[in-house]
């Protein structure tokens, strides 16, 4: 099986270089996210305020619906440099089975041109639209059971079988967005190894044609990384399991990364075979007859 055949390799790159190059990228990029994160600039930047009452005062007055444009632009910023950051590891970690001479600098790889650096974020922009959308009707779902127990509301009230109804479907859509959303697991991978031939929109749409009919398969993946998932949030929280935070995330990055690499190496083995003329493939039996 695909999945035990990828944890096993996973785990086997990951013990024998335990403090390698996709490591340490892992382990800068969780600390970009985590001290330069906006909620931890923000609550740094009151605690200033409330200190000194120095001149950032001023600042903070400049406010859009209790908001400021510094704090937005601050956001805009922390989420461009993130989507390339991602990209570039993902990069990196995809060359890294095929090269263990990687150079931590890769992770900075769509840094290197403006062109680059766009297209990350477009691909990771397209992909958050998508979900969007496909995650309208859960949203639908959750507003009709709030306003149909919300004391605005004198025309209808829900009953208890209509709510547990509501709470059912809610919970039905839930594991089908998570689900369907498989579909564009496989953009990045596509379009880092297709770097500069394909479009984003081309990575997106060819991963739809890769994952077709592996969508259970991939959401099966998913949840055997639950447990991991779950613990790697503990070690985010809790200080005694914190040093087990870079490990986890960088064994999960290698599973993921290798499991989407296989699947497209599959697929491109079928499609040859396809592509392969009629006449070609009776030539082929005679000769082995």
């Amino acid at each position: 099986m695909l999945r035990k055949e990828v944890k096993t390799e996973s785990r086997k790159i990951l013990v024998e270089k335990w403090w390698s190059v996709p490591l340490l990228a892992n382990l800068f990029l969780l600390l970009v996210s985590v001290l330069f994160n906006p909620k931890v600039i923000f609550n740094a930047k009151e605690m200033f305020t409330h200190v000194y009452n120095d001149g950032i005062v001023s600042v903070t007055k400049t406010t859009f619906a209790g908001f400021s444009i510094l704090n937005l632009g601050i956001a805009i910023f922390y989420y461009l440099v993130i989507c390339a950051l991602s990209l570039g590891l993902t990069r990196l970690v995809y060359n890294y089975f095929g090269d263990r001479k990687q150079q931590f600098s890769s992770i900075f790889y769509y840094f290197s041109t403006p062109q680059k650096f766009f297209s990350a974020v477009w691909l990771n922009v397209n992909v958050f639209l998508r979900s969007i959308l496909w995650g309208l009707p859960m949203l639908c779902i959750f507003l009709l059971y709030w306003y149909t127990n919300t004391t605005l509301n004198s025309s209808f009230k829900a009953t208890g079988s209509f709510n547990l109804f509501l709470v059912y479907l809610g919970i039905a859509y839930f594991i089908f967005f998570l689900v369907i959303m498989n579909r564009y697991s496989l953009a990045e991978v596509i379009f880092i190894k297709n770097d500069g031939e394909l479009t984003v929109n081309k990575s997106i749409n060819l991963s739809v044609k890769v994952t077709k009919g592996h969508l259970g398969e991939l959401f099966v993946l998913d949840l055997s990384l639950l447990p991991l998932l779950l613990l790697y949030s503990l070690s985010v929280v809790s200080i005694v399991f914190i040093f087990m935070a870079p490990f986890i995330v960088t064994y999960i990055n290698f599973v993921y990364t290798l499991y989407y690499k296989r699947m497209l190496e599959n697929y491109e083995k079928r499609a040859e075979v396809v592509d392969v003329p009629a006449e070609a493939i009776e030539d082929i039996a005679k000769e082995e007859k």
